[in-house]
């Protein structure tokens, strides 16, 4: 079983990649830019909610009304820029090198106890592996939360499948195919149903060993680091709180040119995400980066 780590402070930018390359988690502890993010996280839910208590605001409302706040928050922190940089700072209290480290995007993704609020923007994510979908093997992925957790609402791992193949319908599925098939669905009237049918994502073929099961116990301010081969999911919210989390994805270039990174276990799809990497130091996109 893949080990865990708690780390206090940073890490070695290449010993953590290494580390994770080969199935370990790292789980970095009381991180002093993740608390301001949380911080910056509650003070715009509780703004847009207009509601001292956001984990619970979706029982004081309609799902049209839950609906039509979500979406504009989720928009707002992902596009901000003072989120942007305190998450910058997040990586470098780590250790990550912004030199030489991009990343992708960060959603503020929500997901209440509630199926009558159920949709594209508050759905949780189906049992996966990120390399079904982005073939980028030097990927690392964050995860944190922004309040405090409960088992029972939190992310759920499989250790033991990191190097152990599950049956899955990614031969012929391509990254690129998939959002353009989406984009279309979207510029027409759609429901969250319609996006989610146009192209369905890549899902598993057998039923999973959870003897494996791992749900790793996280604070605001923590944050996890872990391979984007390990086979991870949302436990379905059944509590009375909803989940505030965020996360995204980084790649070291040198790791691109070197070919390092985690095994390809079972990916049959093509596509690379290499188009939605961009250098944090200076937003330079990782496509132009790798020609010069």
């Amino acid at each position: 079983m893949a080990q865990i780590s708690f780390v206090s402070g940073g890490m070695d930018d290449a010993e953590r990649r290494e580390r994770v390359f080969h199935g370990e988690f790292l789980v970095f502890k009381n991180i002093a830019a993740m608390r301001k993010l949380c911080g910056l996280a509650d003070e715009l839910a509780r703004s847009a909610f207009s509601d001292s208590d956001p984990e619970t605001a979706h029982h004081r409302m309609t799902s049209e009304e839950y609906l039509a706040i979500v979406d504009p928050l989720q928009r707002r922190f992902t596009n901000s820029e003072v989120a942007k940089t305190i998450f910058a700072d997040v990586l470098k209290e780590c250790g990550a090198d912004l030199e030489t480290t991009f990343w992708d995007w960060f959603p503020l993704r929500i997901q209440p106890g509630e199926p009558s609020h159920d949709s594209m923007s508050t759905a949780g994510l189906h049992v996966h592996r990120d390399s079904w979908y982005s073939n980028m093997y030097s990927q690392n992925n964050w995860w944190a939360p922004i309040y405090p957790l409960e088992p029972e609402r939190s992310m759920v791992l499989f250790p033991n499948y990191f190097d152990q193949p599950i049956k899955n319908n990614s031969k012929g599925w391509d990254l690129h195919e998939f959002r353009a098939a989406r984009a279309a669905v979207r510029k027409s009237n759609h429901t969250s149903e319609d996006v989610r049918n146009a192209y369905p994502a890549v899902s598993l073929r057998e039923e999973i060993d959870r003897s494996s099961e791992l749900i790793i116990a996280m604070e605001p301010g923590d944050i996890l680091c872990f391979s984007l081969v390990h086979l991870h999911g949302s436990i379905p919210n059944k509590t009375e709180r909803a989940r505030f989390s965020t996360e995204i994805r980084t790649i070291n270039i040198a790791d691109i040119r070197s070919g390092r990174g985690a095994p390809n276990v079972d990916s049959l799809s093509t596509g690379e995400a290499t188009e939605d990497f961009f250098r944090i130091k200076d937003r330079q996109p990782l496509i132009e980066a790798l020609g010069s």
